[in-house]
């Protein structure tokens, strides 16, 4: 992530930021893909698998 912030930051001398662009959307993607992990991870331990819980 740090990496993705020091391209987000980057001056682009010559107009062409597609560099930056597609850091932020991998950056976009990972602050989503982080989200959704640690919602899984948490559902998981409150509902495990193999418990009763209907799924």
């Amino acid at each position: 992530m740090a990496a993705m912030g020091e391209q987000l930051i980057s001056f682009s001398g010559n107009g062409d930021w597609s560099e930056a662009d597609q850091a932020a959307r991998a950056f976009e993607q990972a602050i989503i893909e982080s989200y959704w992990n640690k919602k899984m991870a948490e559902e998981n331990s409150v509902h495990p698998k193999n418990s009763s819980y209907p799924c």
